[in-house]
Order: structure tokens, then sequence, then C-alpha cells
């Protein structure tokens, strides 16, 4: 898999993680236990090593965020929006 991730993700994302894995935990459910580390994925089943690299930092402007269901077929991956929220 290729995948670009921040360097220094924002406190604020940060902070959503630890109260929605706070939520999880409240209801009964288990958080994922490895370290968050947020990315996003450029290419799947990439064979060859494309080693690491650095580039100017990307602005991404945030107005929501989604729970996301990810289902790996054999045909690839398949998302499905749950619900979407606003940040105000």
């Amino acid at each position: 898999m290729a995948w670009i991730s921040a360097a220094y993700p924002p406190q604020a994302l940060l902070d959503l993680v630890a109260a929605v894995n706070r939520l999880q935990e409240a209801h009964g459910l288990q958080p994922d236990d490895r370290p968050y580390q947020p990315h996003l994925t450029i290419a799947r089943k990439v064979v060859k090593n494309l080693g690491e690299f650095t580039f100017a930092p990307i602005a991404w402007p945030v107005s929501s965020f989604s729970l996301v269901q990810s289902r790996t077929l054999p045909s690839g991956a398949e998302y499905e929006v749950i619900a979407t929220w606003p940040f105000s």
C-alpha cells in the first residue's frame, strides 16, 4: 500500500480521536488499540517499495466528519457512509 501521513497531526484531530475512543468504551465497544496514524491511501496492492519522501504541507480544511464502514472484497475496497456530523 502507498500512503501519505502528517508528520505532526493537529492536536484537535488527536483530541477528537480520544473523544471517540471514550464514547466507544462508554457504550461497551473496544476501541482500536493501535496507535492512531491519520493517513491518506494513495494506492493499494503496490508491489514495489516506493521509499519515504517529504513534500510541502497540504492545507485540507474540514467542516465535518463521517463514520464509514469499509469492506475489502475480491474486486477491491468498498466504502459506505453510515453517518456524518458537522463541526460547529
